[in-house]
């Protein structure tokens, strides 16, 4: 039997558009490609619901601060996206942060 293939982000996302393109089914597709629907189809809704993340105008969003009469004296940090907010301290480490928003 054949050791796993693990393939990048841009190696799905150029397979998947490959079935489009095909006018195959995704079963026939993966058949053929030697490769599982059951996977297929996951990376598939992986992929869109990742673009559905991403801003329209790129991967990052201007962002300018808002004047808060609402804040403590100890100033926080508030991160908004949709319905999801996060408040952090001022003090929060900025290495500690980015390796959060990478996470995500």
């Amino acid at each position: 039997m054949a050791g796993r293939r693990y393939r990048s982000r841009a190696e799905w996302q150029a397979l998947i558009d490959r079935q489009v393109q095909s006018g195959l089914g995704v079963s026939e597709f993966c058949r053929r490609h030697g490769l599982r629907a059951k996977y297929f189809y996951r990376k598939r809704r992986q992929l869109r619901d990742a673009k559905a993340l991403v801003p329209t105008g790129g991967a990052f969003v201007r962002v300018s601060p808002e004047p808060s009469s609402s804040l403590s004296a100890s100033n926080s940090l508030e991160l908004q996206f949709r319905e999801s907010r996060l408040q952090l301290p001022a003090t929060t480490d900025p290495a500690w942060l980015a390796r959060l928003l990478q996470s995500l």
